[in-house]
């Protein structure tokens, strides 16, 4: 078990973003979705038409040299076959060769995710040190085990993890937020308009080292609650993976506490998007 981490998404314009695929890009779903931070707002393949695999590329200009240590891909539809890779090059290169010099990461499989619910499967890669890059090629292959015979996406997440050097308290933990509603009929049945169930997690980290602190403080000035982040429990690829990733806005920040004159502490609590 790894510690957990904090992630601020580097912010992406639809024109950053391009994708290709061996079926095509379905025009009702483009690549540009992937700018929205919506996970519903997704970009899609055309159905397999033939063969055994289907590919999607997806290509991220950061418009400089940016140091990164962490890549995700969320909300996919991928199988429990799917693998994925990335490539990147810098500035001064001007773009992308798909050789091993500028491999990023090797193939590798998607987060473990669970069988009793909808299949939104995330990917997750970190670094133990950053590279500085500025093209980003993502290469997704899924197999005949696709059920629907395209590859979705929804959210890439490219950025710098900050990772504490002690974990978040014990008594952390997850709920869920249903928003359905229900009523209490005059003859007594109980009437339901569901609604969307929504993921909460909610971590407290203590032992913050002034350095680790002012890292999480300007995170926070950036995002504020109204910009997206991501919330992984335990990064490693270990089943489960899925269920301890966390994407969505941080709410009821509270004033951070000092507990020792070298130690501080923060809550902090994430509402899914979903």
């Amino acid at each position: 078990m790894s510690f957990g981490i904090i992630v601020r998404p580097i912010p992406l314009a639809a024109a950053q973003i391009t994708a290709t695929g061996n079926f095509g890009i379905n025009a009702a779903f483009p690549a540009t979705n992937l700018a929205s931070r919506q996970p519903k707002v997704v970009t899609q393949t055309n159905v397999r038409s033939s063969g055994s695999t289907i590919t999607l590329v997806i290509n991220i200009d950061l418009l400089a040299d940016t140091a990164i240590d962490t890549i995700a891909l969320m909300f996919t539809n991928c199988s429990s076959e799917a693998t994925w890779l990335a490539y990147g090059a810098t500035a001064a290169a001007g773009a992308i060769t798909e050789s091993a010099p500028n491999l990023i990461f090797t193939s590798t499989a998607f987060g473990m995710a669970p069988t009793t619910r909808e299949l939104r499967r995330h990917a997750l890669w970190t670094a133990a040190t950053p590279v500085s890059r500025r093209y980003i090629r993502i290469i997704i292959t899924d197999t005949l085990a696709n059920a629907e015979n395209l590859i979705r996406a929804g959210v890439p997440v490219i950025g710098q993890r900050i990772a504490p050097a002690y974990n978040f308290e014990l008594g952390s933990g997850r709920r869920i937020d249903d928003r359905s509603q229900l009523r209490v009929l005059p003859g007594g049945e109980t009437y339901v308009e569901e609604g969307g169930r929504v993921p909460l997690w909610r971590a407290t980290w203590s032992n913050l080292t002034e350095a680790e602190m002012a890292l999480i403080w300007s995170l926070l000035v950036e995002i504020g609650q109204s910009r997206p982040v991501l919330l992984v429990e335990d990064p490693d690829a270990t089943a489960g993976q899925a269920e301890r990733m966390h994407y969505g806005l941080l709410e009821g920040l509270d004033f951070h506490e000092r507990v020792q004159l070298d130690k501080q502490r923060i809550d902090l609590r994430v509402r899914e998007l979903v």
